[in-house]
């Protein structure tokens, strides 16, 4: 995982705070603050980078490609630019003997404390029995056990490697049957899942992965070179395996798109893994300070808001993540009013409610790897005494045979779990996350199915009373679902016209509290009755299990009443 905190980073901060000082001795010395960002990235720079790129246009007894060669060419020479150390193989070089060996004496030139990338551009297929493979240049298709290169042998040989950080990626498709043309070839089934191991794949399965003349490149290599040389860069230079994925799958859907094809690519590394992969930390620029905004009735966002209250000290700040799908790639079904949901939320957040900051994703931005990067951002950052609320409203499903239930994103597709988010997904987030207190609140099909705990409701009792339990659960951990429904379907509509049933009974709960500071297990009765009378829904507020809950309550401060 990206971020350790070991004794070795211990060394390296208290070091470079030092050489910030300057000498310890005489004088005034001004200590620089280091930031865990920029430990991590002197650590990627400084460690020991290696990579395997391989490409193949030439084959014995297959139909050659175009630009497979290209391509790893120019991730080679991106690596390069990055400090890899880069073993190259192309064509005849590019057997399935020559690929083992020098795989194998890379991974164990890899120091644990390094990073290690294999790289693939060619063609792939799958064998009768559903085993995949990478097809090397001296494949035989007659006998694709003993020739090819297995996905499955190859990840577990990447992913048994003692180097904490791997990365796999590959623009290879199933052209075992069909020749490689514009049109593409179909991606047959997804890689094979190995702990530890992040993988991104140029397709999800039953998808052509496409390349143009007039990229050069295949559609996915030209974006994963794209993103290497800097353009999937965050703000402070650095691009992790999380950046890269967002950006290569982003660029790759909206161009496909304005080709009038459909590609998405493939990404996984566990619900937890991000680490650096490119680029070289810079401090970011700090933003020009904002004009004083008079609060108003007015939606629009505010400039500068007080910082919210995770507790009753008024200590941390809050923070929020508002995500809306609407358009998602059939068959599975446009919805009407998840993106209005999430703008009217955020917009209500904003305007009355005291937010450090409110993030909206909708329909493109809501990929699998943008929410996922998006809430590891929040685990890396957020504090002990901050808060996050996170509000979904898109598309759910609940596998009856397993019993998980997902969100699902943008790029989802139909009877395939590969790009949802499941409900040990955000679990695993949010037990890692130093924050506070989290309420996560969910507008989707199956969504009380995020969590099994029992309900819990707050009793009545006198002001007095009130008043020690907002100071009891502000200083106790929070991890609370707020669920439009249980395990049943929920309707897209039938609010006030715009907003399902639920969010226009959730925003009329935040624009008429019933205090100034209240917890969102007094609003919940309401909300439940109302949706409940109204619709065929059940919605249910539970704490999240196995996430870290101890007892507290998510709390909302309404700026205005609290004037």
């Amino acid at each position: 995982m990206w971020r350790r905190r070991t004794f070795s980073r211990a060394v390296l901060q208290f070091a470079l705070v030092l050489a910030a000082a300057g000498p310890l001795f005489g004088g005034a010395v001004a200590i620089r603050k280091v930031s865990q960002d920029e430990i991590d990235s002197n650590q990627f720079n400084s460690g020991r980078k290696v990579a395997l790129v391989i490409g193949i246009d030439a084959y014995s007894h297959l139909p050659g490609l175009r630009f497979a060669g290209a391509d790893a060419r120019s991730v080679a020479s991106a690596l390069t630019a990055n400090g890899y150390q880069v073993e190259l193989l192309l064509d005849e070089q590019a057997t399935r003997a020559g690929i083992l060996s020098v795989l194998r004496k890379t991974l164990s030139d890899t120091p644990q404390s390094g990073t290690f990338i294999w790289y693939f551009a060619g063609s792939g297929g799958m064998d009768a029995d559903g085993r995949q493979y990478m097809f090397p240049s001296d494949e035989d298709p007659a006998n694709l056990d003993a020739t090819g290169l297995g996905m499955e042998e190859i990840a577990n040989l990447v992913g048994s490697a003692t180097v904490n950080h791997k990365l796999m990626m590959m623009d290879a498709c199933s052209s075992f049957a069909v020749a490689k043309t514009d049109a593409g070839n179909q991606r047959v089934a997804p890689p094979p899942y190995v702990p530890g191991l992040a993988v991104l794949d140029a397709s999800r399965p039953g998808q052509p992965s496409y390349e143009f003349p007039d990229l050069g490149h295949g559609v996915f290599s030209n974006f994963v070179i794209e993103g290497l040389k800097g353009k999937a860069a965050g703000p402070n230079g650095v691009i992790t395996f999380l950046d890269l994925s967002d950006y290569v799958s982003t660029s790759v859907r909206t161009y496909m798109r304005e080709k009038g094809e459909v590609q998405a690519p493939y990404s996984d590394s566990g619900a937890n893994t991000d680490f650096i992969v490119a680029g070289k930390y810079s401090a970011p620029k700090p933003a020009p300070p904002a004009p004083a905004v008079e609060i108003s009735d007015t939606r629009a966002p505010v400039a500068r808001v007080p910082a919210a209250s995770g507790d009753a000290s008024g200590a941390g700040s809050s923070y929020a993540l508002v995500i809306g799908i609407n358009h998602y790639h059939e068959p599975l079904k446009t919805l009407l009013t998840a993106v209005s949901d999430a703008h009217a939320v955020a917009a209500e957040l904003r305007k009355d409610y005291a937010f450090a900051d409110v993030k909206e994703m909708t329909d493109d931005d809501a990929s699998r790897s943008g929410i996922m990067k998006a809430l590891n951002n929040y685990r890396k950052t957020l504090g002990k005494e901050d808060s996050l609320l996170i509000y979904y409203a898109g598309h759910g499903y609940r596998e009856d045979k397993t019993g998980k239930s997902y969100w699902l994103p943008i790029d989802a597709e139909d009877n395939d779990t590969t790009n949802y988010v499941s409900a040990d997904d955000i679990t695993t987030i949010l037990k890692a996350m130093d924050a506070k207190h989290v309420l996560v609140v969910s507008d989707s099909c199956y969504s009380g199915g995020l969590t099994r705990d029992p309900n819990v409701h707050m009793t009545s009792g006198d002001d007095k009373d009130y008043q020690t339990y907002i100071a009891n659960v502000s200083k106790r951990k929070s991890r609370d679902l707020l669920a439009s429904g249980g395990n049943e379907p929920v309707l897209d509509g039938g609010g006030d016209g715009t907003h399902s049933i639920f969010a226009s009974v959730f925003l009329d709960a935040l624009q008429n509290p019933p205090n100034d500071r209240f917890t969102v297990t007094e609003i919940f009765p309401d909300i439940r009755m109302r949706v409940g009378g109204r619709s065929p829904q059940n919605p249910e507020h539970n704490p999240i299990g196995n996430s870290g809950h101890d007892g507290g309550d998510f709390i909302f401060e309404h700026r205005k009443l609290n004037q």
